[in-house]
């Protein structure tokens, strides 16, 4: 059922145009669908966390100037 979860998540962004999917997630888990650490494409996670659970995945609209930390929406702010 995961693997149906991301492959959807991927689609759907790919066609909303985004450039790139940030998970916070399980090594050796993630990869498997192609994303890679997201520390080495000059993507910093919002929080300390491990770098090898920050992963990105590069979709079509990918853009390496696309740097810096990474932001949740305001509305996560309110989540508990």
């Amino acid at each position: 059922m995961g693997t149906l979860l991301v492959g959807d998540a991927l689609a759907r962004a790919e066609a909303a145009g985004e450039p790139a999917v940030l998970v916070e997630g399980m090594p050796g888990y993630y990869p498997r669908f192609g994303f890679e650490p997201a520390g080495a494409l000059g993507l910093g996670c919002p929080y300390p966390v491990a770098p090898e659970h920050w992963m990105a995945y590069r979709l079509p609209a990918y853009d390496p100037a696309i740097r810096g930390a990474f932001a949740y929406a305001p509305a996560f702010d309110r989540a508990a």
